[in-house]
């Protein structure tokens, strides 16, 4: 299997963060699943970031002296 070329991480962060913040249309959200549906390449990407994402949520953030580093 080939890595994934950082360009096509770079755009599932970005679809990432448009997901994430609750305001993407239902046409961006079409755009979305045309995008993964283009290249399996699209789809592992999406899979790859995505779940990066959700294994730091479990984690946890880290602080310092009590103050949390992402707000």
């Amino acid at each position: 299997m080939q890595a994934i070329s950082e360009e096509l991480r770079d755009d599932a962060v970005r679809w990432l963060i448009l997901l994430r913040s609750e305001d993407a249309s239902e046409i961006e959200l079409e755009a979305f699943r045309r995008w993964l549906a283009q290249r399996a390449e699209h789809a592992r990407a999406a899979y790859e970031v995505f779940w990066l994402w959700l294994l730091l949520g479990m984690l946890g953030w880290p602080d310092i002296d009590g103050v949390p580093l992402i707000h």
